[in-house]
């Protein structure tokens, strides 16, 4: 409900300030991020890493999927989308320069790729903290660019893949440009079933929150949790869109 749009780290910071009972964030590595966790730390304020961890610092628990497997879904799914030989793959990374967070997501799609050819090209492409107008400029200049415009839009936010399926809408590159894209919305999802975006993949949400306060109960009661809740992903396309389509019509209804 804040009215700014304030970094995460802003936000944990703030939440130590109001000396919170527990704080469940979606981190990364960055010495900064780390630091502000040890902070609620020293201030007995217990602190849950959801879907990006930071493992150098002391939080108690991390919830997320393995991301290097993950990876590997990705990038099975692009060898499904562009032939072996010649084709080029942009991995959308929604981070800024500062950020120097290793992304076992990539290397899962490098490794899946590089398996099944050596001819595939794999790079990276900031987009820029998940921000809206940001990540939909950088889509649009990589699109325009014919000299470096991919086969294939691997995105790894929400934000990225919906800014994905509008450029490649806008620009009359459908079929040109293949979209493989993260989360589910009812965007994506009519992405999917009108064939502008190959598949998505999810980590079913609910399933995180419920690990999440589990992981932050138990350590309240207990003074002991696990390290490391697993979450289960799923791959969304043609074959199974309608189902999650219904899904969502009956959410709004």
């Amino acid at each position: 409900g804040l009215t700014e749009d304030y970094t995460a780290e802003e936000l944990v910071r703030m939440a130590v300030a109001a000396r919170v009972d527990g704080i469940v964030v979606e981190a990364d590595m960055t010495e900064e991020m780390c630091g502000i966790i040890e902070d609620a730390s020293k201030a007995h304020i217990p602190v849950v890493t959801l879907m990006d961890d930071a493992p150098d610092s002391p939080r108690i628990s991390y919830v997320g999927a393995n991301t290097y497997t993950m990876g590997e879904m990705y990038g099975r799914e692009v060898l499904e989308a562009v032939p072996a030989d010649g084709s080029s793959v942009a991995v959308l990374v929604p981070a800024n320069e500062d950020n120097v967070n290793p992304s076992y997501v990539y290397s899962g799609i490098s490794s899946a790729i590089a398996e099944a050819s050596k001819n595939i090209d794999v790079f990276t492409v900031r987009t820029g903290e998940d921000r809206d107008f940001v990540s939909e400029e950088t889509v649009r200049n990589l699109l325009l660019d014919e000299g470096k415009r991919p086969d294939v839009l691997v995105c790894l936010s929400a934000v990225d893949t919906i800014s994905a399926y509008q450029c490649v809408r806008d620009y009359n590159l459908v079929g040109q440009v293949k979209i493989i894209g993260t989360y589910v919305s009812t965007e994506i999802l009519e992405g999917i079933g009108n064939g502008v975006i190959q598949s998505t993949i999810v980590v079913d949400a609910r399933e995180a929150g419920q690990r999440c306060i589990q992981a932050m109960s138990e350590y309240m009661t207990q003074r002991y949790t696990n390290e490391y809740f697993p979450l289960a992903v799923e791959l969304i396309n043609r074959d199974n869109v309608d189902e999650y389509l219904d899904g969502e019509s009956g959410e709004q209804g």
